[in-house]
């Protein structure tokens, strides 16, 4: 008997089991927009239109005036599904307010957006997605009457404001979407801004000699490829599959170029500490000049190529289908994706990550990958709080300004060690090249003053990272 009731009273579909009443929890208006990144403000004109053209139609039609309301959140929520469902599951999109039902309406009215948001988004014939939504949000023949013209409304009203739009200023249309609440469309903004700094760093190939704009574009892959790593979870596999291993080879491209920039740098800083001149390493600034000058016109062939422009464009093309996995996936697996929750998991896995790294470097040596291996987590780390700025507040900024301390650090001990190898490698070279005594004594008494940097770097970052690792870890 319990059997047969529930089979009236509920959905007509075995995919969903009914909750008894009292445990259902509903949601209000507002929360259930800014949960899905739906800015109601930007909605309301349409909403209000939808809601004016379901009463004309209930009074031509005889229908029940008070569905004006259902009307009305089916325009507000028509775009519930965004970023949520896979593309080809979109006409399930009223499946979510069977999920997640407002307080403000009756269960039946509840059934009856439900089934609504479903018919304007599939791409069947409006009868045929009628029909299918009847019986999934277990509608009535009467009930399926009203919903033909609740359709109607909605898809109307949407005309109408893009009509009004288009007729504007410039015809620029607002978005319905609020991004800042919504991880999926904060994630895809994101890379969009970052491809496009990309884009427009990369354009001039005059400006790719400067070591400063060399550093922009690399910080721009870098934040591309740390957040890829960080979000993996999120990313669909297209953008995994495709994109992350040639953000690795643009970056390592850029980075040759970089490190002799770097060198340049280290070389004229340790000269004019200890009292010497560019003329007294004749062949050693040369080869840095040359091979530099080699460096530039591959990155300079590289980044006018085709391969590097189609890259770029492919970049762009996946933001048309959306960077992340869906939120509720195939087999209905579900991921968090509201902005603060995927801030604490994001930071936990940096913070693990670093807890792992800490017991080899307290043992006789400190291997220096490992060391490299922390500068990057810390990046990721700072990286994350910077994506998430609004949300980490005060205590973000504070750990955001830790992170890029041990960056720096770490960093500049990296760059030590580098260099050391670097030059210790090309000694020889030097020497065959015509360097003489004084010269091949001034490079070794750089590679010790890199040493003694190094090491310095070394105490320095160890001191404060048993402080952090004591209260962060």
């Amino acid at each position: 008997m319990l059997m047969k009731k529930a089979a009236v009273s509920q959905v007509q579909n075995t995919r969903y089991l009914p909750l008894p009443k009292k445990e259902v929890q509903y949601w209000k208006t507002s929360d259930l927009c800014r949960h899905f990144g739906i800015h109601c403000s930007l909605q309301k004109e349409g909403a209000r239109i939808a809601e004016k053209l379901f009463r004309r139609f209930a009074v031509l039609y005889q229908l029940p005036q008070d569905y004006g309301n259902v009307a009305s959140k089916a325009y507000l929520l028509q775009d519930i599904h965004k970023g949520v469902l896979e593309t080809a599951k979109i006409f399930q999109a009223g499946d979510i307010i069977l999920t997640h039902p407002l307080k403000s309406l009756t269960e039946e009215k509840n059934r009856l957006l439900a089934a609504t948001i479903s018919c304007v988004n599939s791409e069947s014939p409006l009868e045929k997605a009628v029909k299918f939504s009847m019986k999934s949000a277990g509608l009535s023949v009467e009930q399926g009457r009203s919903l033909r013209f609740l359709v109607e409304s909605v898809v109307q009203a949407r005309q109408q404001v893009m009509q009004r739009q288009d007729s504007g200023k410039g015809g620029k249309r607002e978005s319905g979407r609020y991004p800042s609440d919504n991880f999926c469309q904060k994630l895809s903004e994101y890379v969009a801004i970052q491809i496009q700094e990309i884009t427009r760093l990369s354009s001039n190939s005059k400006d790719l000699s400067k070591p400063e704009v060399i550093h922009d574009i690399r910080v721009a892959f870098r934040r591309l490829l740390s957040l890829s790593v960080i979000f993996s979870g999120y990313m669909n596999d297209r953008w995994q599959q495709e994109c992350i291993l040639k953000l690795k080879e643009n970056l390592k491209i850029l980075g040759s170029l970089r490190d002799l920039d770097i060198m340049q740098e280290k070389c004229v800083y340790f000269l004019k500490k200890s009292g010497y001149t560019i003329k007294e390493i004749p062949v050693l600034w040369k080869m840095i000049g040359e091979t530099r000058d080699r460096r530039l016109s591959e990155v300079n062939r590289h980044c006018s190529s085709i391969a590097y422009e189609t890259f770029l464009r492919d970049m762009e093309s996946y933001l048309e289908t959306g960077v992340c996995r869906p939120v509720l996936k195939k087999a209905a697996k579900v991921m968090i994706f509201q902005n603060r929750q995927v801030l604490e998991v994001s930071l936990l896995q940096c913070y693990m990550q670093l807890k792992a790294y800490d017991e080899w470097i307290n043992g006789l040596v400190v291997p220096e990958p490992v060391l490299h291996q922390m500068r990057i987590a810390f990046k990721n780390m700072r990286y994350v709080l910077d994506f998430f700025r609004e949300e980490s507040g005060e205590k973000g900024e504070k750990l955001m300004e830790s992170c890029t301390w041990f960056q720096t650090v770490i960093g500049g001990l990296h760059d030590e060690t580098v260099l050391i190898d670097r030059m210790e490698h090309q000694l020889k070279n030097l020497k065959m090249q015509g360097a003489g005594k004084k010269e091949l004594r001034i490079i070794k008494s750089f590679i010790n003053f890199s040493r003694e940097e190094r090491m310095a770097l070394l105490a320095v970052f160890r001191k404060r990272w048993k402080k952090f690792a004591g209260e962060g870890l």
